[in-house]
């Protein structure tokens, strides 16, 4: 077994060939949905991080204020920043 195969980040199942011969196949693991810290799901894609840089900026991420909350959350946030000033 190859010493990038060895991590946690690749998905191990172990397989028995016709022959009597037991080999090991690798596949990446599903990424998660990106989620606002209360909990709700953002809409961007769940991809990898190497095939996410090949998207446009556009689609990578939402295009306004605060892009890591969900719009409720966002909303909250620019009225306690508008409020305490």
């Amino acid at each position: 077994m190859r010493r990038a195969q060895r991590c946690r980040a690749v998905k191990k199942t172990r397989r028995v060939l016709p022959g009597g011969k037991t080999v090991y196949h690798f596949r990446k693991k599903k990424t998660a949905k990106h989620t606002c810290p209360c909990g709700a799901k953002l809409n961007r894609p769940a991809m990898r991080i190497i095939k996410l840089r090949k998207l446009p900026k556009v689609q990578r991420r939402s295009n306004r204020a605060l892009p890591n909350l969900c719009p409720t959350c966002a909303r909250e946030t620019l009225r306690k920043q508008a409020r305490s000033v």
